[in-house]
């Protein structure tokens, strides 16, 4: 389908929340301001009713990490500490508008340095990388900044904001706002994107989302020129029905991405997207499929990403959870992978299986949860470890691990050859690392 009339389509769309809105102001039910997209929980539990001001929110959190070296020579050891603030202000005048400001204050020292713990795997850094790692001591980020508006059956953001579409764990084939990493895996939150976003329902069993971005799924700095040009943005538009305790959704989703070998040029692609997600008793079920729809060498195996899982808590203690991911231009062996997608913590393979079991203990008062990421293509694993224990209601301490399993030249052995082009050095991404953390929530 041509970008234009892609473009067209959405604006089209937009246009349409927008202009229907004022006449279903009966019928909207006021819930999305707290759930972005009407999925993504966005975990900050706040007040901020009519007239109360500035509320604040947020954590501190400080992580000592060790790396472990494989061999045992603890000669090896490397070490990191890292404190990291994090302060949601939300201002909320009256019940129809609000803004919404997070931001990060981070320090990240040996270890914990993301430029160092690169350094560590054995990638050759330029000096003006290293003269750059010192941008992460003391630094402060705007991870979102925006303004909400609820118009009666109509929420509008604008700014930078979480825009996160699906409802799997890990991975989201339908999500192309955010690059597929493993920092799903670990619960990160997703980075904010500067976009305009709209929700609107009609009744209390249909709904219509749109957005449109202004950033890559890198959130990199590059590609200035692109983001003038209408069909270079990345949208999405989709429609959702709620039928019973199933929701679906159909939608269009456009992402701009940029390659390492030319940063400075925005690549596009678009996708159908559909999602199902559901209970069947005490068994939660999902799945969500894209769709690609405009390459030269389309084929099912290659040009469909899909996702599929289910969640069962079983006795109000143990909650397990299994997903499988599948990704169509993925790697399907271990000679394909690309080495700069990997050290950018990207994922290289095709099929990928998710596990995570979490176990509540003394009426929540302590917990462990694991999360396991297998390569079904080479048979090599991920495994996250963490045991928790709750202080106090806003004081929490954990300890936990990265444990990396495969054999010679899987994707999470870790070891590998770079392109003769960066040196052809051998890197090692995947050393176990063992954190203590605490957590105060304020």
């Amino acid at each position: 389908m041509d970008n234009k009339v892609l473009s067209f389509i959405t604006c089209v769309m937009i246009a349409a929340v927008l202009t229907a809105a004022p006449g279903y102001a009966g019928d909207w039910d006021d819930d999305w301001d707290d759930n972005s997209n009407g999925e993504w929980n966005d975990s900050w539990e706040g007040g901020g009713g009519p007239g109360s001001g500035l509320d604040l929110s947020g954590y501190f959190e400080t992580r000592f990490l060790a790396g472990v070296p494989r061999d045992g020579d603890f000669g090896e050891l490397t070490l990191g500490l890292q404190n990291l603030i994090r302060i949601r202000g939300n201002v909320r005048p009256s019940d129809s508008f609000s803004i919404t400001l997070e931001a990060d204050y981070r320090d990240g020292r040996g270890a914990a340095n993301p430029v160092a713990r690169m350094g560590l795997t054995g990638f050759p850094l330029s000096p003006e990388a290293i003269a750059g790692s010192t941008e992460y001591h003391n630094a402060v980020t705007i991870d979102y900044a925006y303004v909400s508006a609820a118009l009666g059956p109509l929420d509008l953001r604008i700014g930078r904001q979480p825009v996160v579409w699906g409802t799997a764990y890990a991975f989201n084939p339908t999500d192309l706002s955010n690059s597929a990493t493993m920092a799903g895996l670990a619960g990160i939150e997703p980075p904010g994107l500067t976009a305009i976003n709209a929700a609107l329902t009609f009744g209390t069993h249909w709904g219509l989302d749109a957005y449109v971005g202004f950033e890559e799924r890198t959130r990199g700095g590059g590609a200035l020129m692109d983001w003038t040009d209408p069909a270079k943005l990345p949208f999405g538009v989709r429609g959702r029905a709620f039928i019973g305790a199933w929701d679906f959704a159909v939608g269009i989703a456009r992402s701009a991405w940029t390659s390492a070998s030319n940063p400075a040029q925005l690549n596009n692609e678009t996708r159908i997207t559909g999602e199902i997600a559901g209970s069947l008793g005490p068994v939660s079920l999902y799945a969500e499929g894209a769709i690609e729809t405009d390459d030269s060498d389309w084929s099912v195996e290659s040009s469909v990403d899909a996702a599929a899982g289910a969640v069962y808590e079983a006795f109000s203690l143990i909650t397990i959870q299994i997903e499988y991911h599948r990704r169509g231009r993925g790697a399907g062996s271990p000679d394909l992978y690309d080495p700069l997608h990997r050290i950018a913590g990207g994922l290289a393979a095709r099929d990928y299986l998710v596990a995570v079991a979490n176990v509540g203990l003394f009426d929540d008062k302590a917990g462990v949860v694991t999360a396991a990421l297998t390569n079904l293509n080479d048979v090599s694993s991920v495994i996250l470890p963490e045991a928790s224990w709750n202080v106090t209601d806003d004081f929490q301490v954990s300890l936990g691990s990265s444990i990396f399993l495969g054999g010679k030249d899987t994707e999470f052995d870790g070891r590998f050859t770079l392109p003769d082009a960066l040196g052809g050095a051998e890197v090692d991404i995947g050393r176990p690392q063992v954190f203590l953390k605490a957590v105060w929530y304020y």
